[in-house]
């Protein structure tokens, strides 16, 4: 009442405003009382929105609204049965109704209609099923002349059953990555054999990898001894063993990649044949590209397991010459071991970018003490740029890979003069034994540092 008062007066103060003028503007006039009539239709408004709805619009709304979910609930129950035509058409209807609901009831019906198409997850599956049919056991003929598709899992229907498992297993797989859309190097898919159960615990299925066909592979032939002693020993299990169809020759070894655990383990490829290294990574992907080449990593695990690089599968020209530099520098001592060290780090620089420039450092000190030390200036210092092995009591360390770029001079307190490891990327410093020297931190090559060298 207040507004309407002040209106009523604002109109009459520009009436007698309008009266005292002797030549009126009917334009002038016209738009004076256009511009009023505005100004009180959104008082009004805004009045009306205030107030909210009124009862009877609140209960409009509220009858609306469960129409509306009894429709969905009605639709929903209807589709989990029906046929896949009935089932397009009750999609095209409940999209229908979805498009005219408010965004409260949507919220509020959501989880009603979740495998509908109304969820994106399962339009993308029916997308998915629409140009990739799902795998169908075939119809055979049994024995006693009668016809089936659900024939019994025995030896004689075993490659049959083994056929459609993976194919039905490889679907859902395809079919879980377009519903996610994840590529399948992602899910790591197709990196390792996986074997399929049949009726005789021993044999077991696969599809193998280049030719496509669907193979046998029958544990009792695995050499039992071998089988016996990784079990044994603690490096795998039996189910692990048919699972992946590999077989560890060696124990597994411990390390960290940037602050990031990883297993290496040295297997015989049950399928394929041959010996490999398998990385097992804890935590999700790295992708940052700042990882030590695996030509590198798999010598320095070849080294600290005594293994020869003739057990391998992969001869690969660069693992055998990185392994047999290492075993040079391990093998000797003094100014040769330093010299040959040297000329190996020099081939890193040489060889690759700095985001992979990894210098392998051979300690002159394989007590296990000194990685303990070690252990304590990599606490000083930030955790990435490193692939070094874990250590463990009793036993010495050896080969360890630092990110550096170049060796620079630094100056003690005393004015001498000391070459180190320097790494561009982390502006750090590392001694000749890849120790990384925290008072570097900051400061730039050709500094003088806050210390003795021999201290």
């Amino acid at each position: 009442m207040a507004d309407l008062g002040r209106m009523s007066q604002l109109i009459n103060v520009l009436t007698g405003i309008r009266r005292m003028k002797q030549q009126e503007d009917p334009l002038e006039r016209a738009q004076a009382m256009a511009n009023l009539e505005s100004t009180a239709l959104d008082i009004g408004k805004k009045r009306r929105e205030l107030a909210g709805p009124s009862p009877t619009e609140k209960y409009q709304e509220e009858q609306r609204s469960q129409q509306v979910g009894s429709a969905l609930a009605m639709f929903s129950e209807l589709y989990k049965t029906a046929n896949p035509s009935s089932k397009k058409i009750l999609g095209e209807q409940m999209g229908s109704l979805w498009g005219l609901m408010k965004e409260g009831d949507k919220t509020q019906f959501k989880m009603l209609v979740s495998h509908t198409p109304l969820n994106p997850a399962v339009q993308k599956g029916m997308w998915f099923e629409e140009t990739n049919p799902r795998p169908q056991m075939p119809i055979i003929k049994e024995g006693d002349g009668s016809w089936t598709n659900n024939p019994p899992r025995s030896p004689e229907y075993r490659k049959l059953w083994a056929e459609y498992d993976i194919a039905s297993d490889e679907w859902n797989t395809l079919r879980g990555m377009a519903i996610s859309e994840e590529k399948p190097e992602k899910k790591g898919w197709k990196d390792i054999p996986k074997f399929y159960d049949s009726d005789d615990n021993n044999v077991k299925y696969y599809r193998d990898p280049i030719d496509r066909r669907v193979k046998e592979f029958n544990f009792a032939n695995v050499d039992q001894a071998k089988m016996a002693t990784a079990i044994e020993s603690g490096w795998t299990t039996a189910t692990d063993i048919m699972r992946t169809g590999s077989l560890p020759i060696a124990p597994p070894r411990e390390y960290v990649e940037n602050g990031r655990s990883v297993t290496v383990t040295p297997k015989q490829d049950l399928v394929k044949g041959g010996n490999r290294l398998q990385y097992d990574y804890a935590g999700p992907i790295d992708e940052s590209g700042m990882a030590a080449p695996k030509e590198l990593t798999d010598a320095m695990h070849l080294i600290d397991s005594d293994i020869l690089p003739s057990d391998l599968k992969a001869k690969s020209p660069a693992v055998v010459g990185f392994y047999t530099q290492l075993k040079g520098i391990v093998k000797t001592s003094g100014p040769e071991r330093f010299a040959r060290q040297l000329a190996l780090q020099q081939t890193i620089v040489e060889q690759y970018p700095s985001e992979k420039r990894y210098i392998p450092f051979v300690p002159s000190e394989t007590k296990e003490g000194w990685w303990f030390r070690f252990q304590r200036g990599l606490a000083l210092v930030p955790p990435f740029g490193y692939f070094v092995p874990t250590p463990s009591a009793g036993k010495p360390g050896n080969v360890l890979l630092v990110q550096a770029d170049r060796r620079v001079p630094f100056y003690d307190k005393n004015g001498v003069e000391k070459n180190l490891w320097w790494s561009d990327i982390y502006n750090q410093a590392y001694d000749f034994n890849g120790t990384p020297i925290a008072e570097t931190q900051g400061k730039v090559p050709g500094a003088t540092l806050d210390i003795r060298w021999g201290d």
